[in-house]
């Protein structure tokens, strides 16, 4: 961080290309295992984590401090 507490662009435009990196390998990392287990069971996993994602999100608004 610089002076004011704000990021500089660089920073942030690398933060930016390291989520996007991080999706491409969470996608091709995901695939592999669908692979392994079927479509019908990689549905299912992929459902039950996003809805584990969901409920952290929505819990997570109330740890935010006002």
């Amino acid at each position: 961080m610089q002076g004011g507490g704000e990021c500089s662009e660089p920073f942030l435009h690398a933060l930016n290309y390291s989520q996007v990196a991080g999706l491409i390998a969470g996608m091709v990392t995901v695939g592999m295992f669908i692979d392994k287990i079927g479509r019908k069971w990689g549905s299912v996993t992929t459902a039950g984590i996003m809805f584990v994602g969901a409920c952290c999100a929505a819990c997570s608004v109330l740890w935010v401090p006002a």
